[in-house]
Protein backbone atom coordinates (compact mmCIF):
# COMPACT_ATOMS: atom_id res chain seq x y z
CA UNK A 1 0.00 0.00 0.00
CA UNK A 2 1.25 3.48 -0.83
CA UNK A 3 0.70 6.80 0.87
CA UNK A 4 0.46 10.04 -1.12
CA UNK A 5 0.98 13.46 0.44
CA UNK A 6 -0.16 16.57 -1.40
CA UNK A 7 -0.31 20.01 0.20
CA UNK A 8 -0.26 18.58 3.71
CA UNK A 9 -3.04 16.03 3.18
CA UNK A 10 -2.20 12.32 3.24
CA UNK A 11 -4.11 9.41 1.69
CA UNK A 12 -3.34 5.68 1.53
CA UNK A 13 -4.16 3.07 -1.12
CA UNK A 14 -2.78 0.81 -3.81
CA UNK A 15 -3.68 2.80 -6.94
CA UNK A 16 -2.97 6.52 -6.95
CA UNK A 17 -4.06 8.83 -9.78
CA UNK A 18 -3.65 12.60 -9.93
CA UNK A 19 -5.51 14.30 -12.77
CA UNK A 20 -5.78 18.05 -13.03
CA UNK A 21 -7.19 19.24 -9.71
CA UNK A 22 -8.35 15.81 -8.46
CA UNK A 23 -6.71 12.98 -6.55
CA UNK A 24 -8.11 9.44 -6.77
CA UNK A 25 -7.07 6.62 -4.47
CA UNK A 26 -8.26 3.14 -5.41
CA UNK A 27 -10.74 4.67 -7.85
CA UNK A 28 -12.37 7.02 -5.34
CA UNK A 29 -11.98 10.78 -5.59
CA UNK A 30 -10.50 11.83 -2.24
CA UNK A 31 -9.76 15.49 -2.88
CA UNK A 32 -10.47 18.22 -5.39
CA UNK A 33 -8.58 21.48 -5.13
CA UNK A 34 -7.16 24.07 -7.52
CA UNK A 35 -3.89 23.80 -5.58
CA UNK A 36 -3.37 20.25 -6.88
CA UNK A 37 -3.24 21.44 -10.48
CA UNK A 38 -0.42 23.78 -9.42
CA UNK A 39 1.50 21.12 -7.45
CA UNK A 40 4.91 20.51 -8.95
CA UNK A 41 5.79 17.42 -6.94
CA UNK A 42 3.93 14.47 -5.51
CA UNK A 43 5.58 12.29 -2.86
CA UNK A 44 4.48 8.68 -2.51
CA UNK A 45 5.88 6.43 0.20
CA UNK A 46 5.37 2.72 0.71
CA UNK A 47 4.75 0.31 -2.15
CA UNK A 48 1.95 1.55 -4.36
CA UNK A 49 0.52 -0.76 -7.01
CA UNK A 50 0.11 1.86 -9.76
CA UNK A 51 0.83 5.59 -10.03
CA UNK A 52 -0.64 7.83 -12.76
CA UNK A 53 -0.10 11.60 -13.06
CA UNK A 54 1.24 14.20 -15.46
CA UNK A 55 3.29 15.79 -12.69
CA UNK A 56 6.65 15.05 -11.06
CA UNK A 57 6.39 11.98 -8.85
CA UNK A 58 8.91 10.84 -6.25
CA UNK A 59 8.15 7.41 -4.88
CA UNK A 60 9.54 4.32 -3.24
CA UNK A 61 9.10 0.92 -4.93
CA UNK A 62 6.03 0.42 -7.13
CA UNK A 63 4.55 -3.03 -7.66
CA UNK A 64 2.75 -2.10 -10.89
CA UNK A 65 3.15 0.71 -13.43
CA UNK A 66 4.19 4.35 -13.18
CA UNK A 67 3.03 7.00 -15.66
CA UNK A 68 4.20 10.54 -14.84
CA UNK A 69 5.73 13.64 -16.35
CA UNK A 70 8.93 13.01 -14.40
CA UNK A 71 9.51 9.72 -12.56
CA UNK A 72 11.93 9.41 -9.63
CA UNK A 73 11.32 5.99 -8.07
CA UNK A 74 12.93 3.00 -6.48
CA UNK A 75 12.32 -0.33 -8.17
CA UNK A 76 9.28 -0.69 -10.44
CA UNK A 77 7.91 -4.16 -11.13
CA UNK A 78 5.80 -3.03 -14.10
CA UNK A 79 6.28 -0.47 -16.88
CA UNK A 80 7.49 3.12 -16.56
CA UNK A 81 6.32 5.92 -18.83
CA UNK A 82 7.63 9.44 -18.32
CA UNK A 83 9.32 12.39 -19.92
CA UNK A 84 12.30 11.92 -17.60
CA UNK A 85 12.83 8.60 -15.81
CA UNK A 86 15.15 7.95 -12.87
CA UNK A 87 14.43 4.54 -11.34
CA UNK A 88 16.06 1.51 -9.82
CA UNK A 89 15.33 -1.83 -11.46
CA UNK A 90 12.36 -1.89 -13.87
CA UNK A 91 10.62 -5.19 -14.52
CA UNK A 92 8.78 -4.02 -17.64
CA UNK A 93 9.47 -1.46 -20.33
CA UNK A 94 10.63 2.14 -20.04
CA UNK A 95 9.04 4.61 -22.48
Amino acid sequence: MGTVSINGQTFSGDNIRVEGNKVYVDGVEVIRSPDIAKAVEIRITGSAMNVFTDKVVNCDDVKGDVHAGVVNCGDVEGNVHGGVVNCGDVGGRVN
